[in-house]
């Protein structure tokens, strides 16, 4: 989402956006062990590949669905189908060793609808959700006159009111439930429903979520508590509070579920994990591995830039429901394609700078934001760049386009070497001597073990990781999910048989990474984004 959205719903509208209905239904032990059974229709992220069938591209979607998952012992029953209104569904079941550290993204959707800590406070378990704050007021509210409060309120109302049409078209139709099987009798429960003695339930919906805002919004005491807090709502969104969870679900208070009494098991973990683990292989092989880049890495520059698609709405009416392609207002997007030289690491994002009509109309979009040309896709075989560029509504005289420019980033590397992180045991905080690496937690068992490791480097820039004991023999590992920001990444790896105490970790990596800022440029097409020479 671009700015004006996040200014007052990015950090809650999470799972929502892009899924059309996840559930999920978790049933948890005592010592944090796990399932969780998982069923998300959602908004395919992967642009079409003619080359591909609806199978292949399906299967490459839940590839990377297990690989990015986090926290995960293994996988079973899992499943994709493409429905007939082209959204897809998936269905799989997960196993987790340690609720805290699950971490799941399912079809490119983080199926999370907020911050979940489990606890254990003597003989109770706890399970509590919060709605993640993204900043905190400054320690010093600054000093405001009754003016200066009103004018920031009107502000804040009107920025709200400008984003609200793309978050009705992001939200309208999404939904989430969350159902927790616990291990012992319900105690004290807020704002969850009871489904029986030991369940509970969690729903939350776009409408649901919109309402929640509105109200927000329109509560007076509620806006002058957070102007006059120094509140960043173009950063952090509104304080989390009880107004906030009580307008969104129902009750003052925290979210959550707590147990009384002796708890138990729910289900024998090892017998149901360890057959899935089993079935592993199989499912890897279902799905097929990783492909790697098949060209040398590209240069400084395009090769070639063209528009692939154009989604024009002309007639929309908010007030009367009618949303062509789930946009209740005119607006006018092209998909662009720009082919690389070569293999690329990774699309960073970028900027349109100029858009004229064929009749010297401008068709920059007002505001900044817009601007911004966010989530650029890298083909499969990473030499092709897909994005789009949103553009004002053209006027009736315009029949076509004399220039749309701007700039995209993309980074690429010439050759993969081998680095040695330092680590020498594999024991929780051990740091190693290169790029910030440091083992945050390790799972040894009998026939396998856990590794998560953090490396202060961009995760693309990571081809791969290897392990070894301390005689130099390799072990067999395998990712099972990965976290990234910015320069930091996490990655956790499923380690086959004994985990060694002691022996060295080695990652290959993409040698002196080089990052590009390109100009880009389309001339003369016609509405439809073809030539017009």
């Amino acid at each position: 989402m671009r700015r004006s959205v996040a200014a007052v719903a990015a950090f809650f509208v999470l799972a929502l956006v892009g899924c059309l209905d996840l559930d999920e239904e978790y049933w948890i032990n005592p010592d944090g062990s796990g399932k969780v059974k998982i069923k998300c229709a959602s908004t395919p992220f992967r642009f079409s590949n003619a080359k591909k069938s609806p199978e292949e591209t399906l299967k490459t979607d839940v590839r990377e669905t297990l690989e990015k998952c986090g926290g995960v012992d293994a996988w079973t029953d899992v499943s994709a189908t493409q429905r007939d209104d082209g959204k897809t569904v998936f269905v799989g079941t997960a196993y987790f060793r340690d609720y805290t550290k699950l971490r799941l993204s399912i079809m490119g959707v983080t199926s999370s609808m907020a911050k979940t800590v489990l606890s254990q406070d003597g003989g109770a378990l706890t399970l509590t959700v919060t709605p993640e704050q993204k900043g905190t007021p400054p320690a010093e509210p600054p000093k405001l006159t009754e003016e200066e409060i009103q004018a920031k309120i009107k502000q804040e109302r009107a920025k709200y009111l400008q984003s609200k049409p793309m978050m009705e078209t992001f939200l309208k139709e999404a939904k989430v439930a969350t159902r927790y099987h616990l291990p012992g009798a319900l105690g004290e429960v807020n704002n969850f429903k009871k489904l029986d003695d030991r369940s509970v339930e969690l729903k939350m919906d776009g409408a649901t979520l919109l309402a929640a805002l509105d109200g927000l919004m329109k509560d007076d005491k509620f806006m002058r508590k957070t102007v006059e807090s120094g509140q960043d709502l173009d950063k952090s969104g509104p304080p989390v509070d009880d107004v906030f969870v009580e307008k969104l679900f129902g009750q003052k208070g925290p979210v959550k579920a707590s147990t009384k009494g002796a708890l138990a098991p729910v289900f024998n973990y090892e017998a149901e994990a360890g057959k899935a683990r089993e079935g592993m292989a199989e499912l890897q092989a279902k799905f097929g591995a990783a492909s790697a880049a098949v060209a040398p890495p590209a240069g400084a520059g395009f090769k070639n830039v063209a528009i692939a698609g154009v989604q024009w709405v002309h007639a929309a009416d908010d007030q009367r429901g009618i949303a062509p392609f789930s946009k209740n207002r005119p607006s006018y997007s092209v998909a662009v394609t720009a082919e690389l030289g070569g293999s690329a690491l990774a699309a960073k994002g970028g900027s349109l700078l100029k858009a004229v009509a064929d009749t010297g109309e401008n068709l920059l979009p007002k505001e900044e934001f817009e601007r911004e040309i966010s989530f650029p896709r890298l083909s499969e075989d990473k030499t092709a760049i897909t994005f789009d560029v949103q553009l004002a509504v053209p006027g009736p005289k315009v029949a076509g386009i004399r220039e749309i420019s701007g700039t995209l980033t993309y980074t690429v590397a010439d050759k993969i070497v081998d680095a040695d992180l330092g680590i020498g045991a594999y024991a929780k905080g051990t740091k190693g001597k290169l790029h910030g690496a440091e083992i945050e937690n390790v799972e040894a068992g009998d026939d396998a073990g856990e590794v998560s490791l953090k490396i202060g480097l961009p995760l693309e820039t990571i081809a791969s990781v290897d392990f070894y004991d301390e005689k130099g023999a390799k072990l067999q590992s395998s990712r099972q999910g990965y976290s990234s920001s910015g320069d930091e990444c996490s990655i956790q790896f499923s380690i086959r048989g004994v985990l060694p105490k002691k022996g060295k970790i080695v990652a290959k990596l993409y040698d002196s990474p080089k990052t590009y800022e390109a100009p880009f440029k389309i001339t003369n097409v016609d509405l439809l984004g073809r030539s017009k020479k």
